[in-house]
């Protein structure tokens, strides 16, 4: 609360000074003690008044010996006759009053005269103890020569009110301390403001200013009490002022005498605390309760009761203070009201009279922390200390009324399950999901089976009980389980539905694998063979190149074998396809990568998109395509374009396949995407669409592609490892993710893809020999052509077809494998490396896998079955 001011005001009548207060020669001055001193600098009730200037009248007694004597009447009549500037009066003469004594003797004489002639006037009696003006100088100058002479009793009727009160005597201090305000009493009642109180007296030679704080003690009052050791007749008025200018409360004092050995107190009424608050502004926030400790009880999954104890205000009763509760994540940002305020949310609005609160709406497990404000009347706020606690955690599983799980819609490659609703305890049914596990066996009676034993085919979006698969295998038996699952992670199981597939259907068309493909990986944009790089043909370290003329050209045998003359094409580095004799060593085929892109439109970073463009038949010299004449590394037609998509992470892999049954060529400037079902507007006339481009899934399956690809994905030689990025790696990506055998490798397309022959990976337990080398370090070892012709190849147990007479007897192209940097650059060296050991023992193993020492592992898979977007 500001702070109200009380002002007292003295009024005080000025009286003249006095000339020096001289002895006569014959009447000698008594000794006194040194006058009062002024500590700080601030003026004291003892004197502080200046003397008067020289050459006023004066008068002289008899004499000015310097014996000291105890002063008489006739010395204190003379004083005064001199100070008044009049006739020798009496000390009955009606112009000498009691107060030209107080003021000659107490303010004025001291201030004159040195240290042997100052009265000792530390004990000066009140107005209204002396019938006249003599006998209270008669007193004076008793007291002198005796101090300890008791003050004469003061009539009661003389007195003021009872205001007015003795009670300290300050005679030992002898008026050296600086007046002061009493401490304050105790406030009566809790919530008592501080006020501020001015007090102001004024005497005729000394001004003094005190300032303390009163507390108003809710009684009514304002009360203290007041040390004015002033020797004057004071007229007070006390009041109490808001803010705003208003007078609340006043009371009047008139002529009040306050000596050395009185206080005065006061106690002025008071407004009550209604008319406070209307002229005041509250600025004082209220005090927690309970030392601002939280409490909380009854705590379960979601709710839980807060309690605190109960605030005080120096203004708001306890039953108009109001509470708030608010709740965060963190305690972060909680330290002050403004940023509870700020960074809280508000669990329990401000509420009056209350010691607790039930918070709902909370979280099971779940650590909050929770701030609680108490607010005044006048919006002051505090902050109780903020309380960190946790919710229950929820232990009950959703409740299944009809465990069974329905089959609908089967066809050879998809299926949708449907099922009832779980109940929960918490959980709402619209925030229930559900997950569908797959299993080739019925191993998924329960919740804990269906994490163990199961492969995830999809989860729900919450409160969806029905779900649709694909990618079965035709006429194969499949068990699905439903696992309800509530909020907090509880999960209960249906009862496993046994389904089997039909058998395989109608053909399906390039779009149907390709929207197939493009849900698990994504879709890719149109793109080039030209966006690929040009994989040399070199035949005995030269480089073919374009624009051959047809003599040149013949020296390479391009085409088939001649029967004639059993002239066939040869090279450096060949494909090593398998492609009979069609199509080997013909220069300027194209490798590239590709992006694939989610259907938001943001790239997949997980998958790996390689695109070969290859040609069976050559063209080197100058070529006319519809109308047109290109070199022949620019020629826009080929005979076999081909896509791989691979997740590094999943291992689902998507094979595309352009390749027409009598090698027909088709434009390479724009292959569409698989999804695209319809050529968009502006595009090229040479365009074709991706139902005229690409194979359908069982067409494309029959290319039996993934013998070659048996180990994973990709396959590296020296024919692709030409190609490079601009880092310098094999534009061709590794394996897939983990150590080898443990990379994921499936197919997606269960339609064709599900005949492929499924490669294992062949190892060998046994290094002895081998000097610690090892094949299976870094690959697998397919058990298709991987182990009959790759692995051999690659390490110069076999000889590669159509190679050249370099790629015969250079060591660098009959051995790729083990890599350059592993120093093996001749035969000596690699039969003394341990590789030839190591590739032996697999090659053994490739031979009979089941011998001992010969170990096998799935590679390639068809993928589980698969939620439909």
């Amino acid at each position: 609360m500001h702070q109200l001011r009380w002002a007292l005001l003295g009024a005080l009548a000025a009286v003249p000074g006095c000339k020096l207060f001289e002895h006569k020669k014959d009447a000698p001055s008594p000794a006194a003690p040194a006058p009062a001193p002024t500590p700080g600098g601030t003026p004291v009730a003892s004197g502080s008044g200046a003397p008067a200037t020289p050459g006023t009248a004066t008068a002289s007694a008899s004499g000015s010996g310097s014996t000291t004597e105890p002063l008489t009447l006739r010395d204190v009549t003379y004083a005064l006759q001199v100070t008044l500037g009049g006739a020798v009066a009496t000390p009955a003469a009606a112009e000498v009053t009691y107060l030209d004594v107080r003021e000659l003797l107490s303010n004025r004489c001291t201030q004159c005269h040195g240290p042997a002639s100052v009265l000792d006037l530390t004990a000066f009696p009140f107005k209204g103890r002396f019938a006249t003006p003599a006998d209270a100088v008669k007193e004076l100058l008793a007291r002198t020569q005796d101090a300890a002479r008791p003050m004469p009793p003061a009539p009661n009727a003389a007195l003021p009110a009872a205001d007015l009160q003795t009670l300290k005597n300050w005679q030992a201090a002898g008026l050296k301390d600086k007046p002061t305000v009493a401490p304050p009493p105790a406030p009566a009642v809790p919530f008592a403001d501080t006020l501020t109180v001015h007090l102001k007296a004024r005497a005729a030679h000394a001004t003094q200013d005190i300032e303390a704080s009163y507390p108003w003690n809710g009684s009514g009052q304002f009360t203290g009490a007041l040390h004015l050791p002033l020797y004057d007749t004071v007229a007070v008025k006390l009041t109490v002022t808001g803010d705003d200018g208003a007078e609340l409360a006043a009371k009047a004092y008139d002529d009040l005498a306050v000596g050395v050995e009185g206080d005065f107190r006061f106690a002025l009424p008071g407004p009550d605390a209604a008319a406070i608050r209307a002229h005041v502004v509250d600025e004082t926030p209220p005090a927690a309760g309970g030392d601002g400790f939280v409490a909380a009880s009854v705590v379960d999954e979601t709710a839980l009761t807060l309690t605190w104890g109960r605030g005080t205000d120096q203004l708001s009763t306890p039953e108009a203070l109001t509470y708030a509760v608010y709740v965060a994540d963190t305690a972060a940002g909680l330290d002050s009201v403004e940023h509870v305020l700020a960074n809280g949310r508000k669990a329990m609005d401000f509420s009056k009279n209350l010691a607790g609160s039930r918070i709902t709406g909370l979280t099971q497990g779940r650590t909050y922390f929770f701030a609680v404000l108490v607010k005044d009347e006048a919006g002051n706020t505090t902050l109780y200390k903020v309380l960190q606690q946790a919710t229950a955690a929820d232990k009950v599983a959703p409740t299944v009324a009809t465990p069974a799980v329905r089959a609908t819609n089967l066809t050879d490659e998809r299926v949708t399950l449907a099922w009832a609703a779980a109940a929960d305890n918490l959980s709402p049914p619209d925030k229930l999901t559900y997950q569908v596990y797959f299993s080739d066996a019925d191993n998924l009676k329960t919740a804990a089976d269906a994490l163990a034993n199961g492969t995830l085919v999809g989860t729900t979006q919450p409160g969806v009980a029905t779900l649709s698969v694909t990618g079965l295998v035709p006429t194969t038996t499949y068990y699905f389980n439903v696992v309800a699952a509530d909020e907090h992670g509880n999960k209960t199981a249906y009862a496993t539905a046994r389904v089997v597939s039909a058998a395989e259907g109608g053909a399906r068309t390039p779009l149907d694998h390709g929207a197939e493909c493009a849900a698990r990986l994504g879709t890719v944009k149109p793109f080039s063979c030209f966006d690929g790089q040009l994989l040399p043909i070199a035949v005995d370290g030269a480089e073919i190149a374009p624009n051959l003329t047809a003599v040149q050209a013949s020296h390479y045998h391009f085409g088939r074998n001649d029967a004639q003359t059993g002239a066939q094409q040869v090279c450096d580095k060949p494909p090593l396809l398998g492609l009979g004799t069609y199509g080997h060593c013909i220069p300027y085929a194209r490798i590239g990568r590709v992006k694939t892109y989610r259907p938001d439109g943001s790239e997949n970073p997980d998958v790996d998109g390689v695109f070969t463009c290859r040609r069976y038949l050559p063209r080197l010299g100058p070529q006319t395509y519809q109308g047109q004449s290109y070199d022949g590394s620019m020629y826009p037609a080929f005979e076999d374009i081909a896509m791989i998509l691979h997740d590094r992470v999943s291992g689902e892999t998507c094979f595309f396949q352009m390749l027409d049954p009598n090698f027909r060529a088709k434009d390479g400037r724009r292959i569409p995407p698989p999804t695209e079902e319809a050529l968009p507007a502006g595009t090229p006339a040479y365009a074709l669409a991706a139902k005229d481009f690409w194979l359908n899934a069982a067409d494309t399956a029959a290319k039996k592609c993934g013998r070659c690809h048996d180990s994973d994905p990709w396959v590296h030689s020296p024919y692709v490892e030409q190609a490079r990025d601009a880092a310098g790696k094999p534009l061709v990506p590794a394996g897939g993710v983990g150590a080898p055998g443990t990379g994921k490798y499936s197919v997606i397309g269960a339609r064709g893809f599900y005949k492929w022959e499924k490669s294992v990976a062949v190892a060998s337990t046994d290094a002895t020999g081998t000097n610690g080398k090892s094949c299976t370090s870094c690959h697998n070892i397919g058990s298709i052509n991987t182990c009959a012709s790759w692995m051999r190849q690659s390490t110069g147990v076999d000889e590669g077809p159509n190679l050249s007479l370099t790629g015969r007897n250079d060591f660098a192209y009959r051995h790729w494998m083990p890599p350059a940097d592993q120093n093996v650059t001749g035969d000596a060296a690699w039969t003394s490396s341990g590789y030839k050991a190591a590739a032996d023992r697999i090659a053994a193993c490739c031979a009979n896998p089941k011998a001992a020492g010969c170990t096998t592992a799935p590679i390639m898979k068809v993928p589980p079955p698969y939620a439909l977007p």
